[in-house]
């Protein structure tokens, strides 16, 4: 999917190319925060401008994001031959995984900023095997390789050396087979895992105020106790259980942990 943005970016200046990556992320976060519109209005009870105006503000900071990004790619050059192609795009995607890094600083705590291109390869479990290794760059790092490699080899229309990050998706694809085999093999067949899910079944538009507080974290405390007493290994909270960024410190963790101390289980929250 990134192909047709690294052919824009082969032979058109920075300015250009700053031109173009803002308009990749500005279309990219109509889709990706359009939610934010109707989202920001039910749950904060304000008008539809509110929405409006984080959508805006947002998909004016990732489109920043990605002319930077791009600009950036677009100073990397290439020559004709096979080895200058290959280490480009070694470069471009090391170039993303700092990017992708840095942004990830930049915005902790605001979860929706986060995008990492390896995140396309989550619905494959061969293909996030890596991860277990290297993290989630390593994928954004392959994906980033593949997608330049194809831009390159199709703007010179060069099809035979296709080849290559053909040859690559493949190798990728075999590592992540054998890294699963091996983990396969070497786990006990005979340990169970006890999951609890909560599932708290509290409307998501609630407002979390001084009418509503008390009876909401009286309603997690008590599914949590419940959870406890099945002594399970892991106690899985559903995404809306909790709707604000906490820290260590956070007392409302605290009192969970304390509560579910005893059965020694991993919270997921």
């Amino acid at each position: 999917c990134f192909v047709p943005m690294f052919i824009s970016t082969l032979h058109t200046t920075a300015k250009q190319n700053f031109k173009q990556g803002f308009i990749f992320g500005f279309v990219f976060s109509c889709f990706t925060y359009s939610w934010m519109i109707s989202g920001a209005e039910r749950f904060t009870g304000h008008s539809f401008l509110y929405g409006a105006g984080v959508f805006l503000i947002c998909a004016l900071v990732i489109a920043l994001y990605w002319a930077v990004l791009i600009t950036c790619i677009s100073f990397i050059r290439i020559k004709e031959n096979t080895y200058s192609v290959v280490l480009s795009s070694l470069a471009a995607a090391a170039l993303f995984c700092v990017f992708e890094f840095v942004w990830s600083l930049i915005g902790n705590g605001m979860p929706w900023f986060n995008f990492y291109a390896g995140t396309a390869f989550e619905g494959n479990i061969y293909a996030v095997q890596s991860a277990s290794f290297f993290g989630v760059y390593i994928l954004s790092f392959i994906v980033i390789l593949i997608n330049y490699l194809i831009a390159v080899y199709v703007a010179k229309k060069q099809w035979k050396k296709l080849i290559i990050p053909a040859a690559i998706i493949l190798i990728y694809l075999c590592c992540g087979y054998f890294i699963l085999q091996n983990f396969d093999n070497n786990v006990s067949k005979d340990k169970t895992v006890k999951i609890a899910v909560v599932a708290e079944n509290i409307p998501p538009d609630i407002k979390w105020d001084d009418a509503n507080g008390n009876m909401l974290v009286q309603r997690l405390l008590d599914l949590n106790k419940a959870a406890a007493a099945q002594h399970p290994d892991i106690i899985l909270w559903s995404e809306s259980a909790i709707p604000w960024t906490y820290k260590k410190d956070d007392d409302l963790v605290n009192e969970i942990l304390k509560e579910s101390a005893p059965a020694k289980a991993t919270h997921i929250l």
